[in-house]
């Protein structure tokens, strides 16, 4: 009895260990970092920021955190519900009319999508958020990262 079980033991430490060694190659890993240093590098003072997940305001926070000085960044108007990242943040839907009435106070807006094949893919969360800010920006520039699209609009008509 004691074989068998130093032999089974054996074996699940192998398994164990070959499972933490090995790098999970078939799961898309979003590149919070290079999108949220992106944004931080590019935005300038009056813009805002509307994630299309609301999950995703919370690695944006955490890498915007690391920056030396953590200067202020764009206005976060999805989701929030203060100042701070409460549970809130990610338990509603957006309230589109409170958005727009937000939206068209910035001359710039960021909008950052994950798991979305485009502003226009089949995620309808994705489709409202574009179409609302489109309507009164009608520049966009767009930039993928990794399982991430941070599309920038802006009033002007053209980004620079």
């Amino acid at each position: 009895m004691t074989g068998a079980t130093l032999i089974l033991v054996v074996l699940s430490l192998q398994g164990t260990a070959s499972y933490y060694r090995q790098d999970f190659e078939d799961v898309q890993r979003e590149n919070w970092r290079a999108a949220t240093a992106y944004i931080l590098t590019n935005s300038r003072p009056g813009d805002a920021v509307l994630f299309h997940v609301p999950m995703g305001r919370m690695p944006y926070e955490y890498y915007w955190s690391l920056r030396p000085g953590s200067a202020a960044g764009p206005a976060v108007l999805y989701p929030r519900h203060g100042d701070r990242i409460g549970f809130l943040d990610f338990v509603e839907k957006p309230s589109y009319r409170l958005l727009e009435g937000e939206v068209s106070q910035h001359r710039r807006v960021w909008l950052v999508l994950s798991h979305a094949e485009s502003p226009a893919g089949s995620d309808e969360t994705s489709k409202a958020l574009s179409q609302m800010i489109a309507a009164g920006h009608a520049g966009v520039q767009a930039r993928d990262f990794a399982g991430l699209e941070v599309l920038l609009y802006s009033a002007e008509g053209e980004i620079r």
